[in-house]
């Protein structure tokens, strides 16, 4: 078997060969001139005489043999030509190299030629699904994923009503997430009809949030509470304004179900999640910052039966940050209330016990945006009354700051709420055991007499066997025993969601 030259033998006996086809040629063509020379001589005369006898004669012509000669010689040519050229190209054809990048980056976005190749997916989107799904549960690696997408896989087909994304927000999985995403997935795909098991809980309130048809990627990944999926997919260029079935933001999704996940954090001997509070703080604020006409957005409160807007949010939950951009924002209102007709200030102060000298900034802000300090909500009370909610037997500094400020503004300090059992901010106090409180309202001549519903005055409420506060308020004036005794037999629960307006019987 002969052995193969090596590449620079090759080239040798190549550049060789064609000195040998350009001397054979150039014999070739010299032989050509010499026939040329030939017949031009066999018809030329030395004579005026004759040279005017051959122009009045008819031309000489060749014999039919000459032209047939000459057919011949254009075939063999253009036929060497043609089987040169094939060898070469056989050999060509072996170790060329073409650079196309140039050719796909002409145009941009999805009107590159690149990304036009791309539209004839070759992997349809259930297949796809499959190997991702298979990937999350651990029984396909990461290169058999991206091997799909590389070939053109199908990631915004709808397969059981969503889109490749919306599989990967839904199983919590960041990579797979990335990897369709970057495969220029489009992320504006609205979410279809969806089997029941995705568009409800089935009744367990700790199941992930459902999808709802018409949702697309970053509004899933808003139900989920998957906040770094949210940045991520917002980074990606997810269209923030856009609404879902029901004409809601992406931000009032977002507040909505961070609502509901972080209400946890406000209530009596509670510690706030601060890793928690930091991460969704983070994530509303780069929505807050995308979004249009963000004050006119409005989401109902899950645990609640209002509706509040992201403002009201913010402040409740101290993100002191985010309510500065919401208020300085144009067309917002500081005194805007909820459908409670609570304002920003009532939400805010509630939240003081969790996050302390945030939730006074805050209202320290609002004060000066210009909220009216006085403004009641339905159950007749300001402020000053929010700010005892969900705080019990300790009044932090932060509380009695925060008091002082409201006090300071011209808070009225014996408003008298309209909604069982009527009291006073001092009666809150005194049934809440805020000594600290009580001693500041007493202090800020809040009026003693004045009396709830059972007709029992905020002395009355204080326990027997109370004697710090009982000294608070000095000597007694007059017996309101029997009035006390029915006004224990009845006090407000405090928690979250009732928001003092709703009595209960004292256990």
């Amino acid at each position: 078997m002969t052995v193969p030259p090596t590449t620079e033998d090759f080239i040798s006996e190549l550049e060789a060969w064609k000195v040998s086809l350009r001397e054979s040629l150039e014999v070739a063509l010299q032989d050509v001139d010499l026939v040329a020379k030939v017949l031009r001589a066999k018809g030329t005369v030395s004579t005026s005489d004759t040279q005017t006898a051959a122009a009045a004669a008819a031309p000489v012509k060749v014999s039919v043999e000459d032209v047939m000669s000459l057919k011949k010689m254009k075939a063999a040519g253009v036929g060497f030509v043609k089987e040169v050229k094939g060898h070469l190209g056989d050999v060509a054809r072996k170790h060329v190299e073409v650079d196309l990048s140039e050719f796909f980056q002409r145009g941009s976005g999805h009107e590159s030629v690149g990304a036009l190749i791309r539209e004839f997916r070759t992997v349809d989107a259930p297949s796809f699904h499959k190997v991702m799904c298979g990937y999350m549960k651990g029984e396909e690696t990461e290169d058999d994923v991206r091997l799909l997408l590389k070939v053109g896989a199908d990631v915004n087909g709808l397969v059981g009503g969503e889109t490749a994304p919306m599989t990967a927000i839904r199983a919590g999985n960041m990579k797979a997430l990335q990897m369709v995403a970057r495969d220029k997935a489009d992320l504006e795909v609205k979410a279809g009809k969806l089997p029941p098991s995705r568009n409800s809980n089935g009744g367990d309130d700790n199941a992930r949030p459902p999808i709802k048809k018409g949702d697309t990627a970053v509004m899933v990944a808003s139900r989920q509470r998957q906040w770094r999926m949210v940045d991520f997919l917002a980074e990606q260029g997810a269209e923030i304004n856009a609404v879902d079935g029901g004409g809601q933001k992406v931000l009032g999704i977002a507040c909505e179900y961070a609502d509901a996940q972080t209400d946890f954090m406000i209530g009596i001997d509670v510690k706030p999640d601060l890793v928690l509070h930091a991460r969704v703080g983070q994530t509303l604020e780069a929505l807050l910052k995308k979004t249009s006409d963000a004050h006119l957005i409005k989401f109902q409160a899950p645990e609640f039966d209002y509706q509040m807007t992201p403002g009201h949010m913010f402040a409740r939950y101290g993100f002191e940050k985010l309510v500065r951009l919401y208020f300085n924002a144009e067309k917002v209102v500081v005194d805007v209330p909820d459908s409670f007709g609570a304002t920003a200030l009532h939400r805010g102060v509630v939240g003081v016990g969790s996050f302390g000298e945030e939730s006074v900034r805050v209202a320290q802000f609002l004060i000066e945006k210009g909220v009216d300090v006085n403004k009641r909500a339905m159950n007749g009370g300001t402020a000053l009354n929010f700010s005892m909610y969900c705080i019990e037997d300790f009044a932090p500094p932060a509380l009695v700051k925060l008091q002082k400020l409201l006090l300071d503004n011209g808070v009225d300090i014996n408003v008298r709420q309209t909604s069982s059992p009527c009291h006073t901010a001092l009666h809150d106090a005194v049934e809440r055991g805020l000594h600290a409180c009580v001693g500041l309202l007493i202090e800020r001549q809040a009026d003693q007499a004045v009396v709830n519903k059972y007709g029992a005055t905020a002395r009355d409420l204080v326990g027997p066997r109370n004697a710090e506060m009982a000294a608070l308020f000095g000597p007694p004036v007059g017996s309101a025993g029997a009035a006390r005794t029915v006004a224990r037999g009845m006090h407000r629960c405090f928690c979250a969601a009732c928001a003092g307006e709703r009595p209960h019987p004292r256990n």
